[in-house]
């Protein structure tokens, strides 16, 4: 029977030395992995630490499945990487600016040309960047809800030119998954390549990320992949791969082993430069468009943020006026993110197969520590829902908000 309690662990927690040391905080983070991967919602955590080009933590907790048919996961164990895939879309973009074969100030429309938005000068003004800064000027998560219900790609393409827009193109940001993809049709139009053969090309390959891939039949096909996890009967139940946003390549079709993870990181934070220079990683984390909705919730953002915006398919968080760059992602069964101090040179990457919001917490555990604040037990304070509406409900709230800020300006 896993435990379901962690108060042990912050009682011990208390007592480490209070100097804001990486060791120390390694420590913490190792122990409080221990605890949520003990717990019935989180069968599986991999999770690293990198400091200043160092593992200092890599750890792989649970099986792939929480039944009879599961198998002890390693840093070769295949996860959805869900939305960290647009930080690949974008950086494949900056690369390919680099080699002036196209260029963020680019028209959507003059790569795209049947890509329409309802209203046409929208659409002749939306360029690359506005694609990628998540400022196409449509309401939250635009037809994602129509994605679920099985509609193509296509169709939902086609589907955008009937949304009404919430602000002009460049002005705001709302985020998106399905306009988002479109970068990868910019990409291979300009290129004349498929977008999967490119990110692998550009990226995959020259990181040595071997078991990287996209797509839903190199996840499921793989003997060394964690199987999804939803709330069902009671209890935290193996389930299907959905498809659903493997549609969306650019967006969220990528699979990452947590070796691949760590190497990425790795990459983010210039430690590749031969791969990803510095003039690159400064392009696409420089933040362009503040992100309100991010600071409303979960609890830690709220408490901890004093600023977020989005860059080129990374955010930017102030937390406690230190600079952060992340990403994370979160589809049914699945969820991941990356986070590192450009300052500090020290970074986080995880991922587990279920919808539970614990591990999460372990970002303001792990930045609380360098910081040195007094230890919050930020996981009680995240209770997890067991709900695949989670993102809908969000979205639907961000559209009030903003409706009623356009009224009370």
């Amino acid at each position: 029977m896993k435990r379901r309690h962690l108060g042990w662990a912050w009682l011990f927690i208390g007592h480490l030395a209070c100097a804001a040391s990486v060791d120390s905080s390694v420590q913490e983070i190792n122990l409080l992995a221990e605890q949520i991967a003990a717990l019935d919602d989180t069968p599986a955590l991999a999770i690293a630490i990198v400091d200043r080009g160092e593992v200092r933590l890599k750890r792989t907790l649970g099986r792939t499945r929480n039944d009879a048919g599961g198998r002890p996961i390693d840093a070769q164990t295949l996860f959805r990487a869900a939305s960290v895939s647009k930080g690949f879309a974008s950086t494949l973009t900056a690369l390919l600016v680099a080699d002036q074969r196209l260029s963020f100030s680019d028209p959507v429309l003059s790569h795209v040309p049947q890509f329409q938005l309802k209203d046409p000068r929208a659409t002749r003004l939306l360029t690359v960047e506005d694609l990628l800064s998540q400022r196409t000027g449509l309401p939250s998560n635009a037809y994602d809800n129509l994605l679920e219900e099985g509609w193509s790609r296509g169709d939902l393409l086609r589907k955008l030119s009937t949304v009404k827009a919430v602000c002009p193109v460049g002005s705001c940001y709302w985020y998106q998954n399905i306009t988002y993809s479109v970068i990868s049709d910019v990409i291979e139009e300009a290129t004349g390549t498929y977008y999967e053969h490119l990110i692998a090309e550009r990226l995959f390959q020259p990181l040595n990320m071997q078991r990287a891939s996209f797509g839903m039949e190199a996840l499921t096909e793989s003997r060394n992949s964690a199987q999804p996890h939803a709330w069902r009967e009671g209890g935290w139940q193996p389930t299907y791969v959905k498809p659903t946003y493997y549609q969306l390549p650019a967006a969220a079709g990528v699979n990452l082993s947590l070796d691949d993870f760590i190497a990425w990181l790795d990459a983010q934070m210039g430690l590749r430069p031969e791969v990803l220079s510095p003039s690159v990683l400064e392009r696409i984390h420089q933040p362009l468009v503040v992100t309100q909705p991010d600071m409303w919730s979960p609890r830690w953002r709220v408490q901890r943020l004093t600023n977020a915006q989005y860059a080129l398919g990374f955010r930017v968080y102030t937390y406690r006026g230190e600079t952060l760059i992340f990403h994370g992602g979160a589809v049914d069964g699945y969820r991941a993110f990356m986070v590192f101090s450009p300052s500090r040179q020290v970074g986080m990457v995880a991922m587990w197969n279920s919808n539970s919001p614990r591990a999460w917490t372990l970002i303001p555990s792990l930045f609380d520590r360098l910081q040195n604040l007094p230890p919050v037990d930020w996981i009680q304070l995240n209770r997890p829902i067991p709900s695949l509406q989670v993102r809908q409900t969000d979205a639907r709230r961000n559209r009030r908000l903003l409706s009623a800020a356009q009224r009370n300006p």
